[in-house]
């Protein structure tokens, strides 16, 4: 029915949106509703199918936003139930595309929530768990999430592991202890209380992307990108294409430049924080990964003058009028001589053309991209939390599929 759902967003701007903050738990609770539990369940007073286009009502507030995906239950016809991507008419209608229901009003006690991604949860502790795709295609490594007070609430520790007993028994983790005791930092708040954080998260159902943004300073746009799933990859017999990314320690009041680390920014950003399972031999252990967009020679945000060393012309690109972006290719290995491509980062893009980090607000909905006709994508800001002049903009593919 309509357009595909296998890609999902989250944004705190959903009035049902779990809040996060600077307290233990609040990155868990909220990785809990976007991968697993979905989130803003919601009772219709009506459900009405006029020309392959059913009509949703809830008179108290639905909270969604357009090109969510939400999953219909209870309704008859039975052909309604399921996930399905909606347009929002309004604070209490929204709609979406059917097919071979006739027009009627449905019948049943309808209800709607926000779809998760389909990860599982295969443990968990108090301010502790451990997540893991249920796509029987990926490759099963588990995020190993510490949402603890270890020393401030302000971040959470993160790990990835190949194989897993209990949130305490593990093998396989990447980072290794030697690499990084304890995990990577993603942050969540610069503050030890319940202020609540701008988020979003975009991802499938075998990787995710998760922006934060915990500083006031630049609230709307310093978002820090941290990606954790499977990505693209090149080789045809990679079992071990697992992706994890974040700093090395914790950058929620950071305010002095762009940040390496950040799923956005390009060049050699990322040596030392992102690390895959195995090499592409499949040998080995904990592996250093970087990244690079295509037609990038800089180590500023996607967007930004600086992504591409001033070398490219301004937005739009002034010969055709094109907005044009690049993939982002990861690589295995922290330095040049031992670096080899290992795959593609999915459903993201940067914007290499100076610039194109002001053209668009945060999460809005673009189109007319040259270079892939057809295609929509969302827009989401980076830059540094605590220093509004560092900015950038980084879209991803809004419909998919990524694989």
């Amino acid at each position: 029915m309509g357009t595909p759902t296998s890609v999902k967003w989250y944004s705190n701007v959903s009035a049902t949106a779990p809040t996060l903050n600077g307290l233990a738990g609040s990155l868990i609770a909220l990785l809990d509703a976007v991968l697993k539990d979905g989130y803003g369940l919601k009772t219709l007073d009506s459900l009405i199918v006029a020309g392959n286009v059913a009509t949703c009502t809830v008179s108290a507030g639905h909270g969604y936003l357009s090109n969510q995906v939400v999953v219909i239950a209870g309704a008859t016809p039975s052909g309604l139930n399921g996930e399905v991507r909606i347009t929002v008419l309004s604070a209490t209608v929204f709609r979406f595309s059917t097919a071979g229901i006739s027009d009627q009003t449905a019948t049943g006690t309808i209800t709607a929530k926000i779809a998760p991604l389909g990860w599982t949860k295969p443990f968990s502790g108090t301010n502790l768990a451990a997540y893991k795709p249920s796509d029987p295609q990926a490759t099963g490594m588990y995020l190993r999430v510490d949402d603890t007070q270890i020393v401030t609430a302000r971040h959470a520790r993160v790990t990835g592991c190949e194989a897993m007993v209990d949130l305490n028994t593990f093998t396989g983790q990447f980072p290794t202890t030697a690499q990084l005791n304890g995990g990577m930092f993603w942050g969540k708040s610069a503050t030890l209380d319940s202020t609540a954080r701008n988020w979003y998260v975009i991802g499938d159902e075998r990787c995710f992307y998760i922006g934060i943004s915990p500083h006031p300073t630049n609230a709307a746009n310093g978002f820090i990108l941290y990606f954790a799933g499977d990505i693209l990859p090149l080789g045809s017999q990679d079992m071990y294409h697992y992706l994890l990314s974040g700093p090395s320690s914790d950058f929620t009041t950071y305010g002095s430049g762009g940040l390496t680390h950040c799923m956005s920014c390009g060049g050699p950003g990322g040596a030392g924080q992102m690390y895959l399972p195995r090499l592409n031999s499949q040998l080995g252990g904990s592996v250093l990964a970087t990244r690079a967009g295509a037609l990038n020679w800089g180590t500023d945000y996607s967007g930004s003058t600086s992504y591409a060393g001033g070398l490219l012309p301004s937005f739009p690109n002034p010969i055709d009028g094109a907005v044009m972006v690049t993939p982002v290719l990861i690589f295995e290995g922290g330095n040049a001589s031992q670096r080899g491509a290992r795959g593609f980062a999915p459903g993201m893009y940067h914007l290499p053309i100076n610039g194109s980090a002001t053209a668009y607000n945060h999460l809005d909905v673009v189109t007319g991209v040259d270079t892939m006709p057809g295609k929509t994508f969302l827009a989401v800001r980076t830059g540094n939390p605590a220093q509004t002049a560092y900015a950038g903009c980084t879209l991803f593919d809004l419909f998919g599929p990524w694989r």
